[in-house]
């Protein structure tokens, strides 16, 4: 029979606490977090106050006979049918009556990992993202030598993850937080296929990224010096001079990624509306897009495509680990440094950042659309301002505080007025003459009367404010 209870635990009994003595013990009365008034006993040496907790517990006895303390509910009804729930369930495998999610339990792990890559396939993802993702769950797996699900905890798997070394480096913190995504996404889809109970990485948070390295955008000017060199430079890496160009100038005008255009055919480009289409499965975002052409690249491109069949790549690419290889060998001709003076790196993915940072006086909302990005925060990201960017907003926004001011200017221009005491010698503080622009109250002109001193003889008007002029001279 399982037992539930409640665990106790001690707590310092507080300076001038309630203490009574009740059927010869000691106990306490306080209250709790809610107002409530409380009474707890207290322990032998009278220190310390026992308290329990909040949740109820269940001990009971598994398939192996051993003894199993679980945590329950606060509410005691769902525990003891939680408690009744667990004896039922070792009841069974005592008896040899296996229930789905035991038996599932039972296999081992490649198995449903092998379950799990099908499962990935079915949803429409590519196939470098399945192959990508169950290798990484294998990978960890291997490492820590778990057999079966009941191998699985959580610490081991953090530990593993940090040891993993590739090229004789560490994972970064990036790609941490991806081994860790890849496996909690593995035994959330156990749960959610009936196969376990719960996930034990559920709880387990990403790691602070810390970025090993930082891309910049190019400058206008950086391109065109690249795209010059590239057009001169020779065939390597599969690929002509002029071909290399064609292919940075496309990925700068578009902010296409490598993995994009590596999709694209001679028929994902309509001439007629200035648009290249990009499939749905191969995108980013698993969206298809259709991403506006310059209307000076549209014959630039018909030309470069004059002798591709439809079905044919629009460009030729190297493999994925040469595209930035590519890159900086023809960055070499050109003097722009791979990585500047601020170690920031210029490598293909740049042409990006350079597509999205010249979309930056652009409306918020349309260089979103235009960098395919799902919030505005990521845009921000990928838009990098210099000193030339912020130097054009100082010029623009920030006036010249070397000018005169618009007191001085009145000055010289003749428009306060001076007006003598006699003038506003009547009871009711009104002048005897009408004077231009300014109107000033009554009550103001009678407390700065008030304040004049013998010898003050007049004062002095300014955008409807009146202060005293000593020694002033009606004229």
């Amino acid at each position: 029979m399982a037992r539930i209870f409640r665990q106790t635990y001690t707590k310092p009994l507080s300076g001038g606490a309630d203490v009574f003595r009740r059927g010869g013990k000691e106990f306490t009365r306080f209250k709790d977090t809610h107002g409530k008034v409380r009474v707890a006993p207290l322990s032998k040496d009278g220190k310390n106050v026992i308290r329990k907790t909040s949740k109820w517990y269940v001990e009971y006895r598994d398939a192996g006979g051993m003894i199993k303390r679980v945590a329950g509910y606060t509410d005691r009804k769902a525990t003891e049918q939680y408690a009744s729930e667990l004896e039922r369930t070792a009841e069974h495998v005592r008896s040899g009556y296996k229930p789905k999610e035991h038996e599932q339990l039972g296999r081992p792990l490649p198995e449903h990992i092998e379950d799990f890559s099908q499962y990935l396939g079915s949803k429409g993802n590519t196939k470098d993202y399945v192959s990508q993702t169950v290798k990484r769950v294998r990978q960890v797996f291997d490492n820590c030598g778990y057999l079966f699900w009941s191998d699985i905890t959580a610490s081991q798997i953090m530990n593993c993850i940090a040891a993993i070394n590739y090229r004789g480096k560490n994972l970064s913190t990036q790609t941490f937080n991806y081994y860790l995504q890849s496996v909690k996404q593995f035994c959330r889809w156990m749960v959610q296929d009936r196969r376990a109970g719960e996930s034990p990485v559920e709880h387990l948070k990403k790691v602070t990224v810390v970025p090993t390295f930082e891309r910049r955008a190019a400058t206008p000017d950086e391109v065109r010096i690249l795209l010059e060199a590239a057009e001169a430079a020779p065939k390597h890496f599969g690929l002509t001079g002029h071909e290399r160009a064609m292919l940075y100038r496309f990925a700068a005008e578009t902010g296409l990624r490598a993995k994009e255009i590596r999709t694209l055919r001679v028929s994902s480009f309509d001439f007629g509306d200035c648009v290249v289409m990009t499939p749905a499965g191969y995108t980013k975002n698993k969206d298809k897009i259709a991403q506006p052409l310059r209307k000076e690249t549209v014959p630039v491109l018909e030309e470069f495509f004059r002798s591709k069949m439809p079905n044919a790549p629009a460009f030729k690419m190297p493999s994925k680990y040469n595209v930035a290889r590519m890159l900086k060998a023809d960055l070499l001709n050109t003097g722009i440094p791979y990585f500047d003076d601020l170690n920031r790196k210029f490598d293909f993915h740049s042409l990006r950042h350079t597509f999205i940072t010249t979309l930056r006086s652009a409306p918020t909302r349309v260089a979103q659309s235009l960098a395919r990005h799902r919030s505005s925060k990521m845009t921000d990201r990928y838009t990098h301002i210099g000193l030339v960017d912020e130097r054009a907003v100082i010029e623009e926004s920030i006036p010249d505080y070397s000018l005169p001011s618009s007191q001085e200017r009145n000055v010289a221009t003749g428009t306060d007025v001076v007006v003598a005491l006699d003038d506003y010698n009547k009871p009711d503080n009104k002048p005897s003459k009408k004077l231009d622009g300014d109107m000033v109250q009554p009550t103001e002109i009678k407390r700065v009367k008030s304040e004049m001193k013998d010898g003050d003889t007049g004062f002095l008007i300014r955008r409807s404010q009146v202060r005293v002029l000593p020694g002033v001279v009606h004229k």
